[in-house]
């Protein structure tokens, strides 16, 4: 009986311990990095770095997705011997232009370097495309070549490699790039993703002396599988989250200072992407902002929703364009099919001054009373990502700290306000109804929208001497909420 006990116990304790599930990583290390943005825009570059902290070689995928609908206008891999890292900036020729990506970096790549244009000085670049969002892939959005010049960034670790394939990227001796070019899908080499990928941005304009710069996002545990198929066959990597237990995928989501395990299957009627969008899941954001005309200070924040277009967009839904169906959970509208150019998610935007007084935002046009034909409505997330400015000067096409066209304006406070703390609720969908994402299997819901992002800040100093410049600008981080909601939509104490 004694070994029969001894194998009970175990078991129980086998089944006891936490199942590994995909998180952030406060350490900024993971195997998925989403950088919030990047921008070609107002004579601006876009510094983008990619770290191995690790001594294991890497094969990596890096998706750059514009900012309206999160359509894929540039992709390709990048293989990282141990502790290597790559770099590349998002610049452009002109405001009309196309993005490019242009990099001196030596570690390997598909399509190789080589078959970009070069750029002098050991410098290589490619433009950004417009193939999914022109012709047959039309979706009401802008068709120019200046959608792709600000949008966000996608890397994913496909896998670890070993043996051969591991010796030809190792930066000890000379890279044998076309070696991992050509790679099998089921060469034995390719090994799980182990994750240990930081990465970090930098939006600079050189004429303005200002620089915005961050951290990218990281998820660690999200796949335990290597990501590699046949070309014919590319997975959209977020959909193939990790399977500890066959067909479901899990994630851990920190909340009201406890760790909530959620549990979704890999497909419908939730997908493994549930488990992705549910650790971005915001019920609410909030951060300082300022409008001070004596001191030239402006506010903005960055909300980038890097897994909306699963929901949102027509093609991946398998729908076509003019479909009346909404959009998925947390989602109302399919882009381009509710109206034109966005999926549109309104909020609540309020503040509170530097004396802990309430001020209320109000649209220019009452909600009530919609907005002129063919405007997206206001005091709404409305693309993939999304600006939000804080004044009363008008966007004009370009918002005034980092010049994007993808603003959204929030003001006229009342009272007045030059500064304070802002806070934007994604608690109620459009209709003024709770706004309730899909559940996992136990039924709980993180309710919200999947957002990450950051507030940028910008002082113009005009009281120095004549031909100083005098600009400064910083990034800080926005501050989210997570509330677990049941099917009833009431709060409760994330299990």
């Amino acid at each position: 009986m004694k070994p029969l006990l001894h194998s009970s116990l175990l078991l129980a304790f086998v089944a006891a311990l936490p199942v590994q599930a995909m998180y952030l990583n406060p350490k900024g290390t993971g195997q998925v990095l989403m950088f919030p943005y990047y921008t070609a825009n107002a004579g601006q570059t876009t510094l983008v770095n990619l770290v191995n902290t690790t001594a294991r070689a890497k094969s990596l995928k890096i998706e750059f997705r514009e900012g309206h609908a999160g359509r894929e206008v540039m992709d390709f891999f990048i293989f990282l011997g141990p502790y290597d890292s790559w770099s590349g900036v998002v610049g452009s020729d002109s405001d009309s232009s196309a993005a490019f990506v242009l990099t001196r970096d030596d570690s390997c790549t598909a399509p190789s370097r080589q078959e970009w244009d070069p750029a002098g000085a050991d410098a290589w670049r490619v433009s950004m495309r417009d193939f999914a969002y022109v012709d047959d892939n039309e979706d009401t959005g802008p068709t120019d070549l200046a959608r792709t010049r600000e949008g966000y960034v996608a890397v994913f670790e496909l896998a670890q490699l070993s043996g051969a394939l591991a010796a030809a990227v190792d930066t000890d001796g000379p890279r044998q790039c076309h070696v991992v070019r050509a790679i099998d899908p089921s060469n034995p080499s390719l090994t799980v993703p182990g994750g240990g990928l930081a990465g970090h941005f930098a939006i600079v304009d050189v004429a303005q002396g200002t620089l915005f710069g961050g951290s990218a996002t990281a998820v660690d545990d999200f796949s335990k599988r290597a990501l590699y198929s046949d070309t014919t066959s590319l997975p959209r990597y977020l959909m193939w989250g990790n399977s500890g237990t066959p067909g479901v995928v899990h994630a851990d989501v920190f909340s009201g200072g406890r760790l909530l395990n959620l549990r979704y299957r890999n497909f419908s009627p939730n997908n493994g992407y549930d488990a992705f969008s549910a650790l971005l899941a915001a019920d609410s954001l909030q951060a300082d902002i300022t409008r001070d005309a004596s001191t030239g200070s402006f506010s903005e924040w960055v909300l980038t929703a890097p897994s909306k277009w699963l929901y949102t967009d027509n093609q991946p839904l398998g729908e076509p364009l003019n479909t009346t169906r909404p959009g998925d959970e947390p989602y109302e509208e399919i882009f381009g099919a509710a109206r034109p150019g966005g999926s549109c998610s309104r909020f609540e935007a309020s503040a509170y001054d530097r004396e802990g007084n309430p001020v209320a935002f109000a649209p220019d046009t009452p909600l009530a009373g919609g907005n002129n034909p063919g405007e997206l409505p206001e005091f709404s997330l409305c693309r993939s990502t999304d600006v939000v400015y804080f004044g009363p000067t008008p966007a004009s096409g370009a918002t005034p700290v980092l010049g994007s066209h993808l603003g959204v304006k929030v003001w006229n406070p009342q009272p007045a306000l030059d500064s304070g703390r802002a806070i934007l609720s994604f608690a109620k969908r459009n209709d003024g109804t709770p706004r309730l994402p899909r559940p996992d299997l136990h039924g709980t819901r993180v309710r919200g929208l999947p957002l990450i992002g950051f507030e940028a800040i910008k002082y113009v100093n005009g009281n120095v001497l004549p031909g100083v410049l005098a600009n400064y600008a910083y990034a800080l981080p926005l501050m989210p909420t997570t509330k677990c909601i049941n099917e009833q939509n009431d709060l409760l104490s994330c299990p």
